[in-house]
């Protein structure tokens, strides 16, 4: 069963416009598997993603989440070994990526992000209040 995930983006780097705009233009959500860490430790979560989730991308603003839209994680083409929805950005996205304020992984030195397909745009739903981590799962409600 597929499982539900929110990834809450922020303005450290690329403005809410554009963060959607390169996910759905390029099929990325640009996102580090590694934390910034002497230590080889992989951001929460990131490894509990897999090909056929489903994606809500929102935008932290002002303590709140505003929802961007939805997408599907996919099978990424050039897949990092860690992951297989973790796509190695080609080098010749990798300058329109850094001109927004992304970077490079710590640990595995080359820019990565998330592999996506079917990005829609959805209508700027404040969601609440802002998760402390930027990767939560969503658990489905139990039915009665």
């Amino acid at each position: 069963m597929a499982n539900t995930w929110l990834y809450t983006a922020g303005k450290s780097y690329a403005s809410a416009e554009v963060t959607w705009k390169l996910a759905s233009e390029y099929n990325i959500v640009w996102r580090s598997f590694y934390k910034k860490s002497k230590h080889k430790a992989s951001i929460s979560l990131v490894r509990d993603l897999r090909a056929g989730d489903f994606l809500f991308l929102g935008y932290r603003k002002d303590g709140k989440v505003v929802k961007l839209g939805k997408m599907l994680l996919a099978q990424a083409a050039h897949p990092i070994k860690e992951s297989e929805v973790f796509e190695h950005i080609p080098d010749r996205l990798v300058p329109i990526f850094k001109e927004h304020r992304y970077k490079i992984d710590p640990h595995l030195k080359f820019m990565v992000g998330l592999a996506i397909m079917n990005p829609v745009r959805t209508e700027a739903i404040v969601l609440g209040p802002a998760p402390r981590d930027t990767l939560t799962q969503i658990k489905p409600k139990p039915s009665a």
